[in-house]
């Protein structure tokens, strides 16, 4: 079995690092669009177009079984476009938890943190409809919290005075539940905690994401493996995803440049 991750940077990995907990033992093939990251900057046109050519790279060359998209931004984007052009072929994305969230406040009041297009997004507002009419629901955008993790900067003053900074319009409301709705956002997890009020709820949905790709591959008949390989591509800097993926501890795997 060979799953794909595609993101616009490192945060995606936050993602695959839950599949490889659950565990799910696949090969394994993670691209980072470092080149043109941040996503949540670009325009709809412009993330689509990278997320169709890096999904008809994984496909054609490395012959995925199924592809993630372990981006919120991409997947509010491109998500149903791709499953449109390819009806039979596992494409799993990964959403804001507004219903998990929604569920379990007992405040009847959450926050979300997201890039702009992410807030920006009709995706977000069916699903607060959908899912948290009764609730109140803060839009908090976040996009140099993208910087930060690319960066390697998960914790310390600078990640902390960030953080602050961007929590400031929400400090004062009544929220117990708090969705993390970028996956380079559960790096700063440690952070969020030493800063958050300890009965708040920091709200990932990577795991779900995990079991839900198990349940479709199992639909489609595809079996997993008796152990993983790892494989990593970026079309940014080479060494320094290398460094990226070092210092986030992940399992060593081959890593390439790509000119996509």
């Amino acid at each position: 079995m060979k799953i794909g991750f595609i993101d616009s940077g490192i945060g995606g990995l936050s993602v695959m690092k839950a599949f490889i907990s659950y565990p799910i033992l696949a090969d394994y093939f993670y691209i980072a669009d470092t080149a043109h990251l941040p996503y949540g900057l670009k325009t709809h046109d412009y993330i689509h177009d990278r997320v169709e050519k890096l999904t008809r790279y994984l496909i054609d060359t490395h012959h995925i079984d199924c592809l993630v998209i372990a981006c919120n931004t991409a997947t509010a984007i491109s998500a149903e476009k791709l499953r449109k052009q390819m009806p039979d072929f596992p494409i799993i994305g990964i959403e804001p938890a507004i219903k998990p969230a929604a569920l379990a406040s007992k405040n009847k009041a959450i926050a979300i943190l997201a890039t702009t297009s992410m807030i920006n997004n009709p995706r977000l507002t069916r699903l607060i409809n959908e899912f948290a009419s009764d609730v109140n629901v803060s839009k908090i955008p976040a996009d140099h919290w993208v910087t930060l993790v690319e960066q390697g900067i998960f914790n310390g003053p600078q990640a902390r005075a960030i953080i602050h900074n961007t929590l400031q319009s929400v400090k004062n409301l009544p929220i117990d539940q708090l969705i993390l709705g970028c996956t380079h956002f559960p790096f700063l997890e440690s952070e969020l905690r030493s800063i958050l009020n300890t009965d708040i709820v920091l709200v990932n949905p990577a795991a779900a994401v995990a079991k839900h790709t198990l349940h479709c591959l199992e639909l489609h008949n595809i079996e997993t493996n008796t152990s993983s390989t790892y494989h990593y591509f970026t079309t940014g800097n080479r060494v320094q995803f290398n460094n990226q993926t070092q210092q986030l501890q992940m399992p060593e795997g081959s890593v390439q440049a790509l000119a996509v």
